[in-house]
């Protein structure tokens, strides 16, 4: 089974690798010791901690190969630390975990099907158990979790991940923060598939924002009933987020119209909970033959992605109403693809009129110092010619697909996001915070 579950979490299928999780799960509950000082699923959880688009991070290279070198060390400690503990006192130590709002550590390693304890005196034991045995290695683990703090300086959960423990009185206590338990999943691996069976996926991802969620109240007090305490409804809402959030933005995995879908469904969540009735502005599917069209108006293909995004809703209708439009404060809402074609008709002419090379003081080094371009994709205005487009030709400071703002007073541009799915994951954690 190992080696099976070895082969999935490194698959780049999203379905693959939602089994690896299922199937680790499982490994859990029959064969908890083998997988527990497991060094191939451990370089596996790390690597998924920091994922794909920091691996290039010099600094954080350099600390992982240390920390590999040092886990199964640790891992060999930790187990002699679990056995002295039942999983009645976990529980307790959990529960004491939540009571300094510390979940959101938790729900980032049960993300990856691994339970977490990170607790108050019981984790300073462990703490000072691993600094008793291994100076160095905690030292390694502190400069690991210092460094993955400075990357993931302005990420929810990952900046939480490490505050807390600063402030306690052990600075070695850091070192626990990196290190996997093999206690305790079985609950709540079963409260997941309780949750699975009874709600929809929209309820799963309003609990995932939000553990204590209206529309789960009922769900919590059944299962309240059933002897299960709080707490552990409670650690499931960092359990989902955390997996939704591993998906949504990590490349590597799965396809792009699962991540889209993902995308989508969390933005309806949340422009629901900010402006109830605003779903409704989110207009139906624009067909492929319809967006093929375009494409050959433009004359180039435009990104998957984008397609995949217009194939769920194409755009949004708010009525002129600004300030209720996605992804970008004072808009008037993504534009359907009708309004696509409206602007870059009157962009093309207005182009023919006025285009040229702009002043070199209002260029941007991202940025084609260009009037407009025939490959800036107008995706979302103010309705006062600010308008955000999405840049299929920029110069060599800027990347293919890379959204930029336009002001009409200069005009001035702005470099708003390296990519298409940047922009939208920037505004979805935007509202998640």
């Amino acid at each position: 089974m190992r080696d099976t579950i070895i082969e999935k979490l490194q698959s780049s299928s999203l379905n693959d690798f939602t089994e690896g999780i299922e199937m680790t799960r499982e490994a859990y509950r029959t064969d908890k010791a083998v997988l527990a000082v497991d060094q191939e699923i451990m370089e596996r959880v790390l690597s998924i901690m920091v994922y794909e688009k920091f691996y290039t991070h010099d600094e954080l290279s350099d600390t992982m190969e240390k920390v590999m070198e040092v886990l199964p060390r640790h891992l060999s400690l930790m187990e002699d630390f679990i056995n002295k503990y039942t999983l009645k006192g976990i529980s307790i130590f959990i529960d004491q975990f939540i009571n300094h709002n510390q979940v959101d550590i938790s729900g980032f390693m049960m993300a990856m099907g691994f339970p977490y304890l990170v607790v108050s005196n019981e984790a300073r034991g462990l703490a000072e158990l691993i600094e008793e045995n291994d100076k160095e290695g905690a030292k390694v683990m502190i400069a690991f979790a210092d460094v993955l703090y400075k990357i993931f300086d302005s990420q929810i959960g990952a900046r939480s991940f490490l505050i807390n423990f600063k402030e306690w009185d052990k600075p070695t206590a850091t070192a626990v923060n990196n290190i996997i338990m093999a206690s305790g999943l079985d609950t709540q691996a079963d409260i997941f598939k309780l949750l699975e069976d009874h709600q929809d996926n929209k309820a799963l991802l309003e609990y995932a924002i939000d553990p204590y969620a209206d529309t789960l109240e009922g769900l919590r007090q059944k299962y309240n009933a059933e002897g299960s305490d709080d707490h552990s409804i409670t650690l499931l809402g960092g359990y989902i987020w955390y997996i939704l959030k591993y998906i949504r933005t990590t490349k590597q995995w799965g396809a792009i119209a699962d991540r889209v879908k993902l995308k989508w469904d969390l933005i309806e969540l949340l422009a629901e909970r900010e402006n109830p009735g605003s779903i409704n502005t989110f207009n139906e599917p624009v067909s492929l033959s319809e967006w093929q069209e375009f494409e050959k108006t433009v004359g180039t293909e435009l990104p998957e992605i984008l397609r995949e995004f217009y194939l769920v809703h194409d755009g949004q209708d708010t009525g002129n109403v600004f300030n209720s439009g996605l992804l970008a404060e004072g808009s008037e809402g993504l534009f359907p693809l009708s309004k696509i074609k409206q602007e870059w008709n009157l962009w093309d002419s207005l182009n023919k009129e006025f285009g040229g090379e702009i002043p070199e003081e209002d260029a941007i080094d991202e940025v084609k110092p260009l009037y407009w371009n025939p490959l800036w994709i107008p995706l979302l205005g103010d309705g006062s010619g600010d308008i955000h487009f999405m840049d299929l030709d920029p110069s060599e400071g800027g990347k293919h697909g890379q959204i930029i703002l336009r002001k009409n007073s200069g005009p001035e541009y702005d470099h708003v996001a390296d990519s298409f799915e940047e922009w939208i994951d920037k505004y979805i954690e935007k509202r998640e915070r």
